[in-house]
């Protein structure tokens, strides 16, 4: 798969700072957090008008133009596993789940496996959206 790219220009009255801007602005339909948003800038995908943005801090104006280069996903190296989840609530784009004390959110050093992400991989299959580009 094939990086993307996105663009859009920067609206009416932005905010002082390009992070807020960006996170104001961004397409909602891209899903793209604050948090992903910086990490973005970090790893210069992102560009205002040209020029590679890595400062936060950095002065926008209005009508300026932003593109970032979206990574193509990859593959998770997290595998889906038959853990019994209470299901609170479920429709085609909610889960609510009664996560037992103790359960592991995701897969970190000292817990590989047996988490939530885990289960809940098994339990939505495809329709489990991703995160970061994974």
């Amino acid at each position: 798969m094939a990086d993307a790219s996105l663009e859009f220009r920067i609206l009416e009255d932005p905010p002082a700072r390009l992070d807020k801007a960006l996170s104001r602005d961004v397409p909602e339909a891209a899903s793209l957090s604050r948090t992903r948003l910086a990490r973005l800038m970090e790893e210069g995908a992102v560009r205002i008008n040209g020029a590679v943005a890595e400062n936060p801090k950095a002065k926008v104006a209005e009508g300026d133009l932003v593109q970032i280069v979206l990574a193509a996903a990859t593959e998770s190296h997290i595998l889906p596993q038959e853990i019994a989840l209470e299901i609170v609530y479920e429709d085609d784009a909610l889960i609510v789940i009664n996560k037992p004390s103790g359960m592991v959110v995701h897969p970190a050093p000292g817990t590989p496996d047996g988490t939530l992400v885990n289960a809940l991989m098994h339990h939505c299959g495809a329709s489990l959206s991703g995160v970061g580009g994974v």
